[in-house]
């Protein structure tokens, strides 16, 4: 499923990120930070429940949306 909206992504032109289970610690901290960098061009965050988020389905969160407690449950889940 991620494959599908990642090449959306590619094809609309979309800045993106995405975490998936076999993304490397390093490379998801640095997904995060650069999604949550002022200025940031990523437009959606692409996020796998094999990446260890305790969601149901892939999560898609378009830039301007509050994030809160979430983004910050999410980043926790990530870090185990």
């Amino acid at each position: 499923m991620l494959d599908i909206l990642e090449d959306f992504c590619r094809i609309r032109d979309y800045g993106y990120c995405r975490i998936d289970g076999s993304t490397p610690y390093e490379e998801r901290e640095a997904a995060i930070e650069g999604y949550n960098a002022p200025g940031s061009d990523k437009f959606v965050f692409l996020l796998s429940t094999r990446a260890g988020a305790s969601a149901a389905l892939p999560v898609l969160r378009r830039r301007g949306q509050g994030c809160g407690r979430a983004c910050g449950a999410v980043r926790s889940q990530l870090r185990q």
